[in-house]
């Protein structure tokens, strides 16, 4: 009976460096959850060591590719490989990297099931009439997960025979949330810049959104949780120096684990005013422990702070509307806290570890069903 079962290989990047595609990959790779109905195989590789390093051309990491193509290459060759299940990188060199594996299942004709975590594949797709026909031809009839019904429009054009819209899961501490019941009313609001230190990620504008508050005198408590990038802990540093914000204001490094809930748990409001997003990982997270989010509306972001439920959104590069939402937030903190339990259930409804692997077990079911 065992031999008659249904084979999934699951080719996943894990960190480092730590990123929302590579958490969600070994959350797969670790959960207790099992497929009941096949076998399920991973091939776990990772190929930069820090987020500075993703891009960078190394012999070490042609080496380590190679050795990992052709460990794939074997199985394929060996076993019974029904189904492919793939998280590809999307862009530039790895996508043609990460390409030679998708040309091997074609030529040995196996199902893909590519999961496909960044967004702008359609406008990159126009610049680059090479990479177009290359992914069209690729994967053209194969299947495909998107997080978000946005992405989703952006990826049509490519002629998955499926597109399966599964947004991402987090497991979490469930004896942690925010306690609303303590809430210091009249003290200063306690902010969350949680990020890579990136201006992709909006450092910049975290910055200047502080500078706002204090030249109007509103009190406020901000954290800056994250890896070095653009901005390096000297640069911040300095900045706070400068600007005399050093009991407003404090960098704190990465965070992991109780570390990193408790510094979610002990904020208000998470600040995310990201400039690239494909889904936001950071705002589900503090979706989780209680915590209502401010976010630019950028990528699948919309389609997970619903304002009025679980957050504000405002247009990308809006100071002003970051500020306004939390002078609001700062003078009514019953809003503050409706949306906090707002924001926890809608989590709970939508965005858990076990909802998001129990959606990919039922997908992989669904795909392995088509003929080919």
């Amino acid at each position: 009976m065992q031999k008659n079962r249904k084979k999934v290989l699951a080719i996943l990047k894990v960190a480092p460096p730590l990123t929302g595609a590579t958490a969600i990959n070994q959350s797969i790779v670790d959960s207790q959850i099992k497929w009941p109905n096949g076998i399920l195989d991973f091939k776990t590789i990772s190929y930069a060591n820090s987020i500075q390093d993703l891009g960078s051309l190394k012999w070490t990491k042609f080496l380590k590719f190679f050795t990992f193509f052709f460990s794939i290459l074997f199985q394929i060759i060996r076993e019974k490989i029904d189904l492919l299940y793939f998280q590809m990188s999307i862009y530039g060199a790895s996508f043609y990297r990460d390409s030679t594996l998708l040309l091997v299942s074609k030529i040995f004709r196996k199902k893909v099931l590519v999961h496909l975590h960044g967004k702008g594949l359609k406008s990159y797709g126009e610049r680059h009439a090479f990479y177009r026909f290359w992914i069209k031809w690729l994967l053209k009839d194969q299947s495909a997960i998107v997080l978000t019904e946005s992405q989703k429009q952006d990826v049509l054009w490519i002629g998955f025979k499926e597109i399966f819209v599964i947004p991402n899961g987090i497991d979490y501490p469930k004896e942690m949330q925010k306690d609303w019941r303590v809430h210091h009313r009249d003290g200063p609001i306690r902010w969350l810049f949680l990020s890579n230190m990136l201006e992709s990620k909006g450092i910049a504008d975290a910055l200047a959104l502080a500078l706002l508050l204090k030249k109007n005198d509103i009190p406020f408590h901000v954290d800056l949780i994250g890896k070095e990038g653009d901005y390096n802990s000297q640069r911040i540093g300095q900045f706070i120096h400068e600007n005399e914000l050093d009991c407003q204001m404090v960098y704190h490094g990465p965070r992991y684990g109780e570390e990193k809930w408790s510094a979610i748990v002990s904020s208000d409001v998470l600040v995310f005013p990201t400039y690239n997003e494909a889904f936001g990982i950071v705002a589900i997270e503090a979706m989780a422990m209680g915590i209502p989010v401010i976010a630019y509306k950028e990528g699948g972001l919309p389609e997970v702070i619903k304002p009025g439920i679980n957050g504000v959104l405002v247009d990308k590069g809006d100071l002003d509307g970051l500020y306004a939402a939390l002078v609001r937030f700062q003078q009514n903190p019953d809003e503050m806290q409706a949306l906090g339990m707002g924001a926890r259930q809608l989590f709970l409804s939508k965005f858990t570890s076990h909802t998001f692997i129990t959606t990919l077990y039922a997908t992989f079911d669904r795909v392995l069903a088509h003929k080919q």
